[in-house]
């Protein structure tokens, strides 16, 4: 991981000697720096770089895009992991509405969205709406993403969600599949 930042911050000073940071590559390079420093939990750094691309997307692309969608799930992510709930939700929910109309429903991302966001409603105790959105997101990731660690970690918040449920029948069906995929 610190080879890549590396590379993202060597990429960040190269466009801004020539300040050319007003493009495309360069938004997507501060998007992956984020991502860097979300995995590293500097969550302030990651907020600054969110908060940054969010800007330079609107300014490269007036109308709503997938980029939009982006700079939303991850704040939202940020959001959540800083317990900022209440903002975290409105993020996943403007990620979830720009994705159905950029991506689609049937898309990786989308499926993705859907799971964290179904994560925050567990968190904040909303139960029947998370487990909706983790089943729905779970769906769409099995079609793409079968048997990869994106569709184990659905399977195992569902399984985490039938245990805040005390319903440990299908807690553990959930975690058996889990294991499968892991070839426990």
């Amino acid at each position: 991981m610190q080879k890549a930042k590396e590379c993202y911050l060597a990429g960040l000073h190269y466009f801004e000697m020539r300040n050319d940071t007003l493009n495309d590559v360069f938004a997507q390079i501060v998007y992956d720096l984020c991502r860097v420093y979300d995995f590293e939990f500097k969550l302030d750094t990651a907020f600054e770089a969110i908060n940054r691309y969010i800007k330079l997307i609107g300014i490269l692309f007036p109308e709503e895009t997938k980029e939009h969608g982006y700079g939303q799930f991850m704040l939202g992510n940020i959001y959540m992991r800083t317990d900022h709930l209440d903002k975290s939700k409105i993020c996943f929910q403007n990620a979830k509405q720009i994705f159905e109309k950029t991506i689609g429903i049937d898309h990786p991302d989308y499926g993705n969205c859907l799971n964290n966001f179904g994560l925050l409603c567990l968190r904040t105790g909303d139960v029947y709406l998370s487990e909706k959105l983790i089943i729905q997101g779970m769906k769409v990731r099995e079609r793409f993403l079968e048997k990869s660690m994106d569709y184990y970690h659905s399977l195992n918040n569902l399984g985490n969600l039938y245990v805040s449920q005390f319903d440990f029948i299908n807690a553990e069906k959930s975690y058996i599949e889990a294991g499968k995929i892991l070839k426990l």
